[in-house]
């Protein structure tokens, strides 16, 4: 995990060096390892190194090959690259590394672009490539690892945080309207190229970039798998395979020359990984997991925390966030996020990413995706019901809600009502604190992905590519790079993603249970008080009742603000008569903390200028 930062002049002229310096310094903390710069004729590169293996000088980037043809910066990993390399060597190939940054040069070497689906990891990268005078920029599947890019005159620039562009004067800063729309009507970050930067665009996931001559051009390298047909596996045949994609993903992401531990929730993803990850390593290796945990009833996890910890044998260590230290640490915490976030559970995995670091554990795995994959959410029910409905299954469709009331503690009618609105078009609709005319300038969002037979899985798709997915991965980045911590997921492994994807909804839900084919691929796994949970937390905070308690002055002033009352995105007189009571729901539903992080984010990148952002 490391940060990148260059510029190339599209004319040919010669790059700008200091311009890439300044660039690469405000990455440190993404890289605290080591820092490089190398330039050729018209492009630079800087990187910030993160050691994680072979953490000695010969793996410093920018790496240049042999026949000093190619050059490249990298952040992120390339899981197997020791398969890769036993391949490459195999056809003559010679590493002088352990780094999986040289398997990257050598295989582009071998197969140019089309190395990239050879690859199974988390990576953004930019290589080049000398005899063709072009620049290739790559981004995994799923986009785990970010790429930020910008076109000033002449000169393209790129990086791993959008922070390094603002920071040249060069790009527009303003906010992008309709990312800030999306952001507070649905709490979507902006989808495809878009960010919350007018004058920056990211790179998409599963896509790479070609600059060659003054032409910048993307090409998409890998889609999210579309069936008309789902495989006709039985319950225990899709858990066997799932159990073992999923074994072998976490033994890919065990690879590393420095400590591994996890992040530990007490839910049932994380905990799959706990157990799976100590089973692999057999006592060989202390495993330490970091959590945050909370005394209030409804999202206190600590006894599921204990129950691992004692289940696997693992080094346990919590964290208790309080309001007080989210108060304090919000300048930074908005800084690293660069983009407002939706909810203070934010500032939870913030915290955990901290005490990894105290403890000396520089990489965590976390249960990232699973939710998205495999429909962890209580709403992807309604969604399944709609399923039921459009294709005429009464009985199983009250069967079903029936389960699902159940499940979740309430009445059958409003679970069917639910499920009865899902058969419309979803759409964001603008919300009361919103201002109108700003809302009015957007027309009202459907949510309709296609492509798949049902709407389940295309809820799940969008989700995965356009929804909580997207936002929920640029939070974790920034977290663990603020504390230099590389966190890695093994339910993202592609071949994980494209397997679930290849399976119907009946191994997702059913009889009330979210997440079927891994709650029966750990069966005798995971401890079965946790692999039968059906309650979805998360690292979840107080928000509510630290909002509307001890920070309740403190969102009072932001309101009342003259700042925040002149913003042309808030309905300011909505807010004064707003009742700030745990209750309200839009204290519940987080929209007031939506406007709040957006008016933070506000002042701490668009209402300063360039140079007073870092």
């Amino acid at each position: 995990m490391c940060g990148l930062a260059g510029a190339l002049d599209l004319g040919g002229g010669p790059a700008p060096d200091e311009l890439v310096a300044t660039m690469t310094r405000v990455l440190a903390h993404r890289g605290p390892d080591g820092d490089g710069q190398w330039s050729d004729g018209p492009v630079a590169f800087g990187h910030r190194r993160l050691a994680i293996l072979d953490r000695s000088a010969a793996g410093a980037q920018p790496m240049v090959s042999d026949d000093g043809a190619l050059c490249i910066i990298t952040n992120g990993e390339v899981y197997n690259y020791i398969e890769l390399r036993d391949e490459l060597r195999g056809l003559g190939h010679r590493f002088v590394t352990g780094t999986d940054t040289e398997v990257i040069l050598h295989a582009y070497a071998q197969w140019g672009t089309r190395c990239l689906a050879r690859f199974n990891g988390m990576f953004a990268f930019a290589l080049w490539d000398a005899p063709r005078r072009r620049l290739v920029c790559a981004r995994d599947r799923v986009g785990v690892k970010p790429f930020y890019y910008a076109r000033a005159g002449q000169t393209f620039l790129f990086a791993s945080e959008a922070t390094s562009l603002l920071l040249t004067g060069l790009v527009d800063g303003r906010p992008r309207e309709s990312a800030v729309h999306r952001f507070l009507a649905a709490g979507y970050h902006p989808a495809g190229r878009d960010t919350f930067f007018s004058g920056i665009r990211q790179l998409r996931p599963g896509h790479l970039l070609i600059v060659e001559g003054k032409r910048v051009e993307e090409q998409q390298w890998w889609r999210l798998p579309e069936h008309t047909e789902y495989l006709p596996l039985s319950e225990e045949a899709a858990a066997s395979r799932f159990r073992d994609l999923f074994e072998d993903a976490v033994r890919l992401r065990l690879r590393s020359d420095v400590p591994v531990g996890s992040c530990l929730s007490g839910g049932l993803d994380s905990s799959a990984i706990v157990c799976t990850a100590a089973a692999l390593q057999g006592g060989d290796i202390e495993h330490h997991t970091f959590s945050a945990v909370f005394d209030e009833p409804e999202i206190a996890e600590g006894r599921y925390v204990r129950e691992v910890a004692r289940h696997t044998g693992v080094q346990s260590h919590t964290v208790r966030p309080r309001w007080d230290e989210l108060a304090a640490d919000l300048p930074r915490l908005v800084r690293h996020q660069e983009a407002p976030f939706i909810s203070t559970s934010v500032f939870a995995q913030w915290k955990v990413m901290e005490l990894a670091r105290r403890t000396g554990v520089p990489v965590l795995l976390d249960g990232q995706g699973a939710d998205e994959l495999l429909a962890g959410y209580p709403g992807y029910g309604d969604d399944y019901l709609s399923d039921l409905a459009r294709a005429g299954q009464s009985t199983r469709l009250l069967a079903e809600a029936r389960a699902i009331a159940g499940a979740r503690g309430d009445p059958l009618p409003r679970v069917l009502a639910r499920a009865a609105l899902k058969r419309a078009p979803a759409v964001w609709r603008p919300a009361r604190l919103i201002d109108p005319e700003f809302a009015a300038s957007f027309p009202p969002t459907a949510v309709e992905p296609g492509g798949y037979p049902d709407r389940l899985t295309a809820r799940l798709a969008f989700d995965v590519t356009s929804g909580n997915l997207p936002a929920l991965l640029h939070y974790e980045d920034r977290n663990s790079m603020a504390f230099s911590v590389e966190a890695r997921l093994p339910f993202l492994d592609y071949r994980l993603v494209e397997f679930a994807f290849a399976l119907g909804p009946r191994h997702k839900l059913g009889h009330g249970t979210t997440k079927r084919v891994l709650r029966t691929a750990m069966r005798g796994i995971v401890p079965e008080a946790v692999r039968t949970r059906r309650d979805k937390i998360g690292f979840a905070t107080p928000e509510a009742a630290w909002l509307t308690g001890p920070g309740r002055n403190w969102v009072r002033s932001i309101i009342s603000s003259p700042e925040f009352q002149s913003r042309p995105y808030f309905n300011a007189g909505a807010f004064t008569s707003l009742p700030l009571e745990p209750g309200a729901p839009e204290v519940r539903d987080s929209l007031v903390w939506r406007c709040i992080s957006l008016e933070l984010w506000l002042r701490a990148f668009v209402d300063r200028p360039p140079a007073a952002i870092a």
